[in-house]
């Protein structure tokens, strides 16, 4: 094959945000071809192990293809920016006409020279002719070259016929994509479409709505989609019903009416949006001048819940337990529990995941357990209540945390039962964290964890909406429990609490050395202050300031020499570049951005870079973040933190979707949490040394830190193993 650049007919661009896929294009073409009733078909088959859609007329012509690539035969349509290419036909037919004349020369001087030496002078000829061309085409590439002379062998009449064929197979490629009509295809399409050819009035409405080799006129697109719906074309019918029921333009009921009945025929078709958006406008009424029909709604569900649509079976399913709508008498005809849960059922049960799952769970597991339109049954409700909480139903949770945690002996599960404590504690409902911080108390007590239960208790007395009874039930619980340990000794209250053993000598040792560091710091700041002081004396001593509302902290001459204290030393003095940001790792950004702040006295209290700003001689700890303003910062410093932010998002996310990217641990999960609690503690679930059934799960998480628990429960009591918090940056800290 020749050079691709040598072989460019035609660009076809697409443009930067069309996704033409193969299907697309083939429907286009086919809706183009048959409009215009050309004699050309449109496939769909694979050349050299290419899907490609091809443009033929019959066996004997060399298709048209359209490939997603630039490998192109004559012709290639790719989308999302990549040109489309065609062959350049007139450069092979002008060497096929090369070769035509080359065939003539060799054929008659073959012939000359036959007749000379007696022999057969159209066989040679024919045979120098072919060789001739044969050569040609192999040192040039040009297979279809080659082609044009068996055609032109034929005849004059084959050639034209087959020329004919591949300008209106381009011809058709240039109109798909909005190019120009070099063929004259829109008079052809109107031709047709004024004798009533609904596929032609569909392809002359997008014409007109796209400047399909017309001019944009949305009014002419209009008329002709209603003659093609009209005449039963399906994607006109869909415009039309949109434009007739939701557009600004006011329709009467005539025309809602028709609009209706195309939705009815998209969804006899298995077009299952049809089907839903009938069903939101009997049932809900979603369309202005169609009032709410319920006997509609009952006929439309019941056709074609059975047929696999899931919404559908989810609306008969609520019209048979009557949730569908508050006014029950509307619907109390349709009331059937045991319909209703075969419904949910089938929903939640199906093999392909539902987006209506979650509330069929719930509802399901809500006729389990209470015995309508099924056989009572806890266990099984248990197990749909589960169904739902996993696809995120906060009611599900509720009623799995308060079952497991104060069901009957044989429902309490505590493993689980902290599960959806805490998972409704996160959640933070201001209507559910009542139960959720009594069942945590309740939890506590039993498992022996007196210091987080009394922790729960008075968090739950905190409450505006706790129950009053229970509130009472845990007043007396933490005033037994204050009383009990107010007449132990420490060494009992601290076992009693499982507190850290004492160590008093510690405690003061680190109250003397934070006195010492507090008065280093006062004496550091006044030195500095008086410095200061004097940078805004003349020489005679005056002050030439009156006062001072800038930031004073700010002395670039105090961390001169400090380079190595800093990520970016002239942050403050020239533009960071994004490469020299690319590989940093989160701490590696934040610390970045803190050296900014921290070069105008701002304080720092989160590690590791407290202590790295203290360890700086350049550094004065002096305004808080409440006193502290951005406004100090000059243009060098708004641009790098604004470059560094940016990278530390980027960081976190790229962590997020594959942990431990751009060398820096960061957990974003409970999940990831307990992970790394056990891959560093060496620890596993179920069998850990001489415990078994041990468990871990994530005791809260306080936009910081998370609190890791690992238990064994042994049935009677519980064993705590260990305690951890772990920060999101990977830092982890046991708890005694």
């Amino acid at each position: 094959m020749a050079k691709q650049e040598e072989v460019i007919l035609r660009e076809w661009d697409f443009g930067n945000n069309v996704d033409v896929t193969l299907s697309d294009l083939k429907n286009v073409l086919t809706d183009i071809v048959e409009a215009t009733e050309m004699n050309l078909k449109v496939v769909q088959t694979n050349v050299q192990n290419m899907p490609v859609v091809a443009i033929i007329k019959n066996p004997s012509y060399m298709p048209v293809y359209h490939f997603f690539n630039g490998n192109s035969i004559i012709v290639a349509i790719v989308g999302k920016g990549e040109q489309v290419r065609a062959e350049d036909l007139e450069k092979l037919y002008n060497k096929a006409v090369c070769a035509w004349h080359s065939f003539q020369y060799a054929k008659n001087r073959g012939k000359s020279m036959a007749m000379r030496f007696g022999a057969n002078g159209i066989a040679a000829g024919v045979s120098a002719g072919l060789t001739a061309a044969t050569t040609m085409a192999l040192k040039g590439g040009f297979k279809l070259a080659a082609k044009g002379v068996r055609a032109l062998l034929r005849d004059q009449a084959s050639w034209e016929r087959e020329m004919e064929f591949y300008q209106d197979a381009l011809g058709v490629g240039d109109f798909a994509i909005g190019a120009a009509d070099t063929r004259g295809i829109i008079g052809k399409i109107k031709a047709q479409a004024e004798q009533d050819n609904p596929i032609a009035q569909y392809v002359l409405g997008m014409s007109y709505a796209e400047g399909r080799g017309v001019e944009i006129n949305q009014e002419i697109a209009l008329q002709w989609f209603e003659k093609a719906a009209a005449n039963g074309e399906l994607r006109s019918q869909s415009i039309i019903a949109d434009e007739y029921l939701f557009s600004n333009n006011d329709y009467d009921s005539e025309y809602k009416e028709i609009a209706v009945q195309y939705l009815t025929n998209l969804a006899d078709s298995g077009q299952t949006w049809a089907a839903a958006t009938l069903l939101d406008i009997f049932s809900m009424g979603t369309v202005e001048g169609i009032a709410i029909d319920y006997d509609k709604t009952a006929e439309i569900a019941q056709k074609y819940a059975y047929q696999g649509h899931d919404y559908s079976a989810m609306v008969l399913a609520q019209l048979y337990d009557q949730s569908l709508t508050i006014d029950t008498n509307a619907i109390a005809k349709y009331k059937d529990d045991e319909k209703a849960a075969s419904l949910y059922k089938s929903i939640v049960d199906a093999q392909q995941p539902s987006e209506y799952a979650e509330d069929a769970a719930f509802r399901l597991a809500s006729m389990y357990m209470h015995g309508r339109g099924v056989e009572e049954n806890l266990e099984i409700a248990m197990y749909y209540f589960e169904c739902a909480a996993e696809l995120g139903n906060i009611n599900a949770i509720e009623i799995l945390a308060e079952h497991y945690t104060l069901g009957d002996y044989a429902g309490i599960d505590n493993i689980k039962a902290r599960k959806y404590v805490e998972e409704l504690i996160r959640l933070n409902d201001e209507e559910l964290l009542p139960m959720a911080y009594y069942c945590k108390y309740i939890l506590a007590d039993r498992a022996e964890e007196y210091r987080e239960s009394m922790s729960a208790a008075q968090k739950y007395l905190t409450l505006p909406n706790a129950d009053e009874e229970k509130k009472q039930e845990v007043a007396i619980y933490l005033t037994e429990q204050q009383e009990k340990i107010s007449r132990m000794t420490d060494k009992e209250r601290r076992a009693y609490l499982k507190e850290p053993p004492n160590r008093t000598w510690i405690k003061y040792l680190l109250i003397g050395v934070g006195i010492l560091i507090v008065l280093a710091i006062l004496i550091g700041i006044i030195s500095i202050a008086n410095d200061k002081e004097d940078e805004y004396l003349d020489c005679d001593g005056e002050n030439v300031m009156n006062s001072i509302d800038e930031d004073v902290i700010y002395n670039p001459e105090l961390y001169e020499g400090c380079e190595s204290d800093f990520v970016f030393p002239e942050s403050d003095q020239r533009y960071i570049d994004e490469y020299e940001v690319e590989y940093l790792t989160r701490t590696e950004t934040q610390m970045a951005i803190n050296e900014i702040y921290a070069r105008h006295g701002r304080i720092f209290i989160d590690e590791p870079y407290a202590s790295h700003f203290r360890a700086c001689e350049w550094y004065t700890p002096y305004y808080s973040s409440e006193e502290f303003t951005d406004a100090w910062f000059n243009t060098y410093e708004q641009a790098n933190i604004k470059l560094l932010a940016n990278h530390r998002s980027k960081v976190e996310k790229d962590s997020s979707e594959s942990t431990g990217s751009n060398n820096s641990v960061i957990i974003t999960s409970e999940e990831e949490a307990i992970q790394y609690v056990m891959e560093r503690e060496n620890l596993f679930e179920d069998d850990t040394g001489d415990f078994e059934n041990v468990h871990f799960v994530c005791e809260g998480y306080d936009g910081y830190e998370y609190h890791i628990w690992c238990y064994s429960d042994m049935g009677d009591h519980v064993t705590t193993l260990g305690r951890w918090t772990v920060t999101e940056d990977g830092e982890m800290q046991e708890i005694y």
